[in-house]
């Protein structure tokens, strides 16, 4: 641009005109130092700061343009003001940082530290403006935050008599941790690291398991007495935290709503379609009997291989082996023949097999944590995950239960409906 500019001065100064007679362009000329002003605050309103470092760059060469307006322009002081605009912009951030992290506002803070940040990586070459580097200090106030926090709720468990006098104080300090681990994504793994080590010294006692146990299900459900922001805070560190896995189990079984099997069973609604050329609907009748007499197997069954194989020093071998056992004496199988009522009482049978071992192996450990503390034995029997009974109901429809007259399996397609616990 500035080049074209020099090629008109050229062109102009070639037919010299006199120093009050008005020149061609006069009015436009004199509108750029105001534009430029204009277009720099919108720019750094909207963090476009590319575009300021090259105007910066380029207005030295705005003196080309100073005989070419009647009066002349004067380019030092649009240079100056633009350059006053930019460094107040700067100056502007750095106290908005200084004022978030003195009022302890964390989300705002981290915005106001991306976007010196960013300032930096375009001005720095500009001392005028930016003088010092963003992370001057602030960075060094916010880890010994969280080290003071950190050590602070390390003292409040310290035993297990100071854990429960101090265990409103511990659930604040830390989700005020919290707060910088989610709100401020540039000091969240160090700061996880602190409070996942807090952790894991209640884990170094006896008395540990059950103690998180309860500060999570605290901060799951939240306090009447807390804002809005502390009780979100307090919901996302237990799904952030593994210590806390247990929490999460109990609140998907209580969360998930199960109808009794007899009314899922007297639902139930089987449909076939006629032929693929007149694909009209026609209903199915289905021996509800049959097919709960093989859910209450399949639950009984389930019962005994989980209180016999959930015991800490059961050998889970031993259950798969019985399973593999089963599975080797009804098979091969094809879909067309041997799907008699033998087989299927062999295959609810596996069913069970495979859901304890599920259920052991994804929550027996707290099961078997929790059953060991005198604090909270009631409930251990919530921290199982258990299949929802629609599930299994659809698995026992699936292996032909409720169709004793048939032999084959049919090709089937399933639906089960949201909320009523298939997932």
């Amino acid at each position: 641009m500035f080049r074209v500019v020099k090629e008109a001065e050229e062109e102009l100064l070639a037919y010299p005109m006199k120093p009050t007679e008005i020149q061609p362009f006069d009015d436009l000329l004199r509108n750029i130092p105001s534009i430029l002003r204009t277009k720099v605050r919108e720019f750094l309103t909207e963090q476009r700061y590319d575009i300021v470092e090259r105007l910066l760059f380029a207005l030295p060469g705005l003196s080309n343009l100073n005989r070419l307006v009647t009066p002349n322009l004067n380019s030092q002081l649009c240079h100056k003001e633009i350059v006053d605009l930019t460094r107040s912009h700067v100056q502007k951030t750095r106290i908005n940082v200084d004022s978030n992290w003195a009022e302890r506002r964390y989300k705002e803070l981290n915005e106001n530290i991306n976007d010196l940040k960013m300032m930096e990586n375009y001005f720095k070459a500009y001392r005028n403006i930016f003088p010092s580097s963003w992370n001057d200090g602030i960075v060094q106030n916010i880890r010994e935050e969280i080290e003071s926090l950190g050590q602070n709720a390390r003292k409040c468990v310290e035993n297990k008599t100071i854990a429960t006098r101090e265990q409103d104080r511990f659930r604040h300090l830390f989700v005020q941790m919290g707060f910088v681990l989610v709100e401020m994504p540039l000091f969240k793994s160090f700061t996880k690291e602190v409070m996942a080590n807090i952790l894991e010294s209640c884990l170094d006692s006896n008395w540990g398991y059950s103690y998180l146990f309860e500060l999570g299900l605290s901060l799951q459900r939240g306090n009447e007495n807390c804002s809005d922001d502390e009780n979100r805070i307090a919901q996302v560190l237990v799904s952030d935290f593994s210590h806390f896995k247990e929490v999460l189990t109990m609140v998907w079984n209580q969360e998930t709503c199960q109808k009794p099997v007899e009314d899922t069973v007297r639902d139930v609604v089987v449909q076939t379609r006629a032929s693929k050329k007149a694909p009209c609907i026609e209903h199915i009748d289905i021996d509800r009997e049959e097919l709960l007499t093989s859910f209450k197997k399949f639950e009984s069954e389930y019962k005994t291989f989980l209180g016999e194989y959930i015991k800490p020093d059961a050998e889970l071998n031993i259950l798969v082996q019985y399973v593999r056992s089963i599975a080797g004496k009804i098979g091969p199988l094809n879909c067309s023949i041997g799907w008699g009522t033998d087989t299927k009482d062999q295959i609810t049978t596996i069913l069970a097999g495979v859901f304890a071992l599920f259920t052991v192996l994804k929550s027996g450990a707290s099961y078997n944590r929790l059953e060991s503390s005198e604090e909270a034995n009631e409930l251990g029997e919530k921290l199982l995950m258990k299949p929802h009974n629609i599930q299994v109901l659809t698995l026992l429809c699936m292996f032909g239960c409720g169709f004793p007259s048939r032999s084959s399996l049919e090709s089937q397609l399933m639906q089960i409906r949201t909320g009523v616990g298939k997932s």
